[in-house]
């Protein structure tokens, strides 16, 4: 295999990891981004199940 066919084949994995390297940041992204809005709405449910048990202590008496 000549040194030129070489160099070319190194340059495009190396394009090609490039660019999976990227897509694997995009999704790193977005999961960091998913588990944020996990974490507000088990906060929420959280805070919702307080109130309801709150209630039903009151309504219980």
């Amino acid at each position: 295999m000549p040194a030129d066919d070489i160099a070319a084949t190194f340059d495009a994995t190396t394009r090609t990891l490039e660019a999976i390297h990227a897509t694997q940041l995009q999704h790193t992204n977005k999961l960091d981004a998913i588990t944020a809005q996990l974490t507000a709405m088990d906060d929420d449910l959280a805070q919702v199940l307080a109130l309801t048990r709150s209630l039903r202590a009151r309504n219980s008496r």
